[in-house]
């Protein structure tokens, strides 16, 4: 008997607007083609109320709605309303249009080919949304006996700016056009998919893996800059040549600073110095040190590594507006 369909839970929720639970897309994952959903708001929705999300109502685009539980979809972890505006997605559902043989080789691969196709998807996600694609900040070590006590600590922690708030809530086009990049298979600038991981850790209180990571970020980032800036000076392979003998962060910085490069002054003590003293001694970074060194990631990738003109949201929308939601149209 073939399985003919599957859930993907996301690794991050992704903050959306309402109109995104009006898509549906098609692609290929590995040699399986597949029709992929996302949750939908359910029959007990209400505007206005708080929520969780429900299976996807697949049979809205294909059969009658009462036909909608055959496929028996799980009925919980789908993601949940923020507000009357907003959704945080937190698993997809895909039909296997041909159906997925039940052997383990066959089942094996298909779980290889489900996981990179759902981490390009998810880069091009973050890339988007220019961090991560979800609020983030320090677990609790505390589970409280009290709501209102759970309540008044997160508010505190987000007044406080201790909690990251995604740049904006992703589009429906914005999500069509990630997806799009993901059927094609095509990767996610390495820069900014990085810098994305720095900005989580830092809201994680991860100190020194945001440092390492927005070390990377810069690193890559700075690379590209140089050999962008050297094109019109070298050839490719004396270009080649002088990068090979420059890696590393800290000789990529001089080498940056020798051609007149706009990098920030600070640079060194504020990202190279931290980074060399958690790869060498372990040492342990206080949030400050780790808040510095994100923001001269965050200057150095966006100045050397412009956003992709291709996933700039066009300024006339030709899908869905964002606004006169018909809520019973997204059930």
């Amino acid at each position: 008997m073939k399985i003919g369909h599957v859930v993907i839970p996301l690794d991050a929720g992704v903050y959306c607007e309402y109109e995104v639970l009006k898509w549906v897309g098609h692609c290929y994952i590995g040699k399986n083609k597949c029709r992929v959903y996302p949750p939908s708001l359910g029959r007990s929705f209400q505007a206005g109320g708080v929520n969780a999300l429900e299976p996807p109502n697949q049979d809205r685009y294909y059969a009658p709605i009462n036909h909608y539980k055959e496929l028996d979809w799980p009925s919980e972890n789908w993601g949940y309303i923020n507000s009357e505006r907003t959704i945080t997605i937190r698993a997809i559902g895909v039909k296997l249009l041909e159906g997925l043989s039940n052997s383990d080789e066959e089942l094996m691969q298909f779980e290889e080919e489900s996981r990179e196709w759902k981490r390009i998807f998810q880069d091009w996600l973050s890339v988007i949304a220019m961090g991560p694609t979800d609020f983030e900040g320090c677990i609790s070590n505390v589970e409280w006996m009290s709501e209102n006590v759970t309540q008044r600590l997160s508010y505190l922690e987000y007044e406080l700016g201790k909690i990251y708030e995604p740049h904006h809530s992703i589009t429906y086009w914005e999500w069509d056009h990630a997806f799009d990049h993901t059927k094609r298979y095509e990767e996610a600038p390495l820069e900014r998919k990085i810098l994305s991981l720095a900005i989580r850790d830092l809201f994680r209180t991860n100190n020194q893996n945001a440092i390492i990571h927005a070390a990377i970020a810069t690193e890559c980032a700075l690379m590209h800059g140089l050999r962008v800036h050297l094109s019109n000076k070298l050839s490719s392979e004396d270009i080649k040549k002088k990068l090979d003998k420059n890696r590393m962060l800290g000789n990529l910085l001089k080498l940056a600073q020798n051609y007149d490069l706009c990098v920030p002054d600070n640079t060194k003590e504020a990202l190279v110095n931290p980074r060399n003293a958690i790869i060498h001694t372990g040492a342990q970074i206080t949030q400050d040190v780790a808040q510095e060194a994100v923001n001269v990631a965050s200057i150095i990738v966006n100045r050397f590594v412009l956003f992709p003109e291709c996933c700039e949201e066009p300024p006339s929308r030709t899908f869905f507006q964002r606004v006169d939601y018909d809520y019973e149209d997204l059930r």
